[in-house]
């Protein structure tokens, strides 16, 4: 099938297939019955852009999966940072049993409602956080805590860095998926980058629809000034100017 771009919509099967991942039904059936509770959902609240199965089983739930060969082995402690409607992290909680999930957004309702998703689905391995990434990330239930950290489509990269990496433990690992504009973002984040700790490990493009990834590892501590106060990242990004 055709998205409304034009583009052919990638199943998740061809997603596992492309990425040699296997899963069993169970876990098949989660995804699916996830992608049927998230666009019921999505008519009483806005959690995606997307409107039909094909399309939510292909930018949504199969690009999240391909997050899975970069991750190396678990099991591992992973944060999504704005999770919105629960993506990347429901799938990556369905795919991996073995870890634990933390969903974090600053918006009550959407987290409240993905609360009641994960609830429907009976996964084990999900909590859930209320807060800002600038203010969650000073908690030290949180800080430097997490060896994965993923976030879809918060912001552009110097801003996320800066919301994700202070979570990380040294050696943790961010995957941020980025657009196609994605060069010219890395390029004004690599200064924020080195200022927070972390070094570039790649740029990937993904089998699964040509999706991007950078990949930042923490090779140390991020300064305790950092992240800034809410709103400042996006206002201020580091390295950048603003004028």
């Amino acid at each position: 099938m055709q998205s409304d771009e034009g583009r052919a919509e990638t199943s998740i099967a061809e997603a596992l297939a492309l990425l040699g991942l296997e899963l069993s039904p169970h876990q098949l059936e989660l995804l699916a019955a996830y992608r049927d509770l998230l666009l019921d959902a999505n008519s009483r609240m806005n959690l995606t852009a997307l409107k039909t199965p094909e399309a939510v089983d292909s930018r949504l739930i199969a690009e999240s999966l391909a997050i899975i060969p970069l991750i190396g082995p678990g099991p591992h402690l992973l944060l999504d940072v704005g999770t919105g409607g629960g993506i990347p992290g429901i799938p990556l909680a369905i795919a991996l049993p073995d870890s634990e999930v933390v969903l974090l957004d600053a918006t009550a309702k959407k987290l409240a409602e993905v609360e009641r998703l994960a609830e429907r689905l009976k996964l084990a391995n999900v909590r859930f956080v209320l807060g800002r990434a600038e203010e969650v990330a000073h908690n030290l239930d949180h800080r430097g805590c997490y060896t994965v950290v993923v976030s879809r489509a918060v912001a552009r990269l110097p801003v996320l860095v800066e919301y994700t990496l202070p979570f990380l433990k040294r050696g943790g690992t961010a995957i941020l998926p980025k657009g196609q504009q994605v060069q010219g973002e890395l390029r004004e984040a690599m200064n924020a980058i080195d200022t927070l700790g972390g070094r570039l490990i790649d740029l990937f493009e993904s089998p699964v629809n040509g999706a991007h990834f950078v990949r930042i590892e923490q090779k140390r501590r991020t300064p305790s000034r950092y992240p800034r106060n809410p709103g400042i990242p996006a206002r201020q990004p580091i390295g950048v100017s603003t004028r």
